[in-house]
């Protein structure tokens, strides 16, 4: 039985700490980190561990300090899923019927085969974990880092969508509005 045991460990390994893709929130890398099978990690923001995941914390947000809470370790429960995922940030941004949007927000979401969900909390600091310097609150209002829990890796290429996909009228013809639209700047 502890093949089947180290058979599964390893499937959850490659599938967290694949190849050179991290996970991202945003197709500009803004919230993107990654795993590696030596129980470090990398990413723009903070610095993981792949086995636990706990929060090491190494801080690269040289504009938004942190209190020393947010350097603690954390333990998070997480969901990998394969599919068809839409990107976090394209809901983020949504606009009512995208179609009748202009060009700047008609373009198609980008969709990945890969998800990962923080269940229990996002893996960025909570709000309060946020000391706020000088203009800092209207952006960390506006962002909220803290709520992002999901992450995609993986792009599919727009060759490889489906007609179903690209002709998506859930997407198209949806009056739902990301919360983009919604939060004051």
């Amino acid at each position: 039985m502890a093949t089947n045991t180290n058979d599964a460990e390893e499937q959850v390994l490659a599938a967290l700490c694949g190849d050179a893709d991290p996970w991202t929130w945003g197709e500009t890398g803004q919230c993107s980190f990654s795993f590696k099978r030596d129980g470090t990690g990398a990413a723009q923001r903070f610095e993981t561990t792949c086995r636990t995941l706990h929060l090491r914390a190494k801080l690269l947000f040289p504009g938004a300090p942190l209190h020393s809470a947010a350097f603690r370790p954390k333990q998070y429960t997480v969901t990998l899923k394969r599919g068809r995922f839409i990107e976090p940030c394209d809901l983020f941004i949504k606009k009512p019927y995208p179609i009748f949007q202009s060009r700047q927000y008609r373009a198609a979401p980008n969709r990945y085969a890969s998800q990962l969900v923080f269940e229990d909390m996002s893996p960025y600091p909570p709000r309060e974990e946020w000391v706020e310097k000088g203009g800092l609150r209207p952006h960390l209002d506006y962002h909220r880092y803290w709520e992002r829990r999901e992450f995609v890796r993986e792009i599919i290429a727009r060759k490889d969508e489906t007609w179903a996909e690209m002709l998506d009228l859930g997407w198209w013809l949806s009056p739902t509005i990301g919360d983009a639209h919604t939060r004051d700047i």
